[in-house]
């Protein structure tokens, strides 16, 4: 018997696999197929519950394939709980894990410039379980006994998967791609899932983190709170003890374009933070931009 069931996951892997490949290829006309078959893309997500990884994690490479750039078909896959599956793959996989990635990428494929399941996501509270992966990255899961990740040097996998678990959250907020009623809905829940606050930690270095990460970091904060002002006025209470008091986190960041040692990458998304900061921010204009050059001087001396 065992080794029939062996042979099975073999053939099953092996048909997955060829349809990721024709997905890859002749992606237009494998997607129409599965369209006009009636049960094609629910069939297609019942394998996300398989039990066997070899199957599910297989099925996870394929689903990157046939989301991509195909509308009607992410909608199914948004109303078949894809979404939901996914997380639940995401939960029982180490931190340092690649099937997070996939997993991170389909679901950046469903949302990106998609406003429908957007707006799915964030009515099933999906950005509350966006918040809590990334403090899971940040601090371990709860339960786990190990130290936190800060005291050790990030695994690139980590890197990757936190870097596309930003761009999942920027995928909801980033301004030329989505519409100002979609993009200050995403924006207010990310603020009360807590993730703004996880954000800026990482941002004032409470967190030792990778250059990438942290530039990814700032971009994310930069379009949380573009436009919207409880967001900028939370960032703006922000700051960072040191031996000489309260550093505002917008000082923090405004010094950091100020030497050469920082990449030049770094420096430019510190910029598009300080620009999002300002925009639409009349109070941030007037009260607090004018007390910069004073603090500056004063960080100098």
């Amino acid at each position: 018997m065992l080794p029939t069931v062996k042979l099975f996951i073999k053939f099953s892997r092996a048909v997955i696999q060829l349809l990721t490949a024709l997905l890859r290829h002749r992606a237009s006309e494998v997607q129409t197929a599965i369209v006009e078959e009636p049960m094609g893309v629910s069939r297609l997500v019942d394998l996300l519950h398989d039990t066997r990884e070899i199957i599910r994690n297989s099925a996870v490479l394929m689903m990157s394939e046939l989301s991509r750039a195909h509308p009607q078909i992410q909608q199914l896959l948004a109303y078949e709980n894809s979404f939901q599956l996914l997380f639940d793959v995401i939960d029982v996989e180490p931190m340092e894990s690649i099937v997070i990635e996939d997993c991170l990428y389909v679901i950046l494929n469903l949302l990106r410039k998609n406003p429908k399941n957007q707006q799915l996501f964030r009515e099933a509270s999906l950005i509350q379980r966006l918040a809590v992966l990334l403090n899971s990255f940040l601090y371990g899961r709860e339960g786990e006994q190990d130290l936190p990740q800060r005291d050790f040097e990030w695994q690139k996998q980590k890197i990757a998967n936190v870097i596309f678990l930003l761009q999942v959250v920027r995928s909801l907020i980033a301004p030329q791609d989505n519409s100002q009623s979609n993009t200050h809905a995403a924006q207010k829940a990310i603020s009360h899932s807590g993730m703004l606050k996880t954000l800026c930690s990482v941002l004032l270095s409470e967190i030792v983190a990778t250059v990438e990460v942290l530039t990814e970091a700032i971009i994310t904060v930069a379009e949380v709170i573009c436009g919207d002002y409880p967001n900028q006025e939370y960032f703006s209470t922000c700051s960072l003890a040191t031996d000489v008091g309260n550093r505002p986190a917008l000082i923090v960041l405004l010094l950091s374009m100020n030497t050469d040692k920082q990449p030049f990458k770094l420096r430019c998304a510190v910029f598009y933070c300080f620009l999002c900061y300002l925009y639409d921010n009349e109070f941030g204009k007037t009260k607090n931009v004018s007390k910069i050059p004073q603090l500056l001087l004063l960080d100098e001396q």
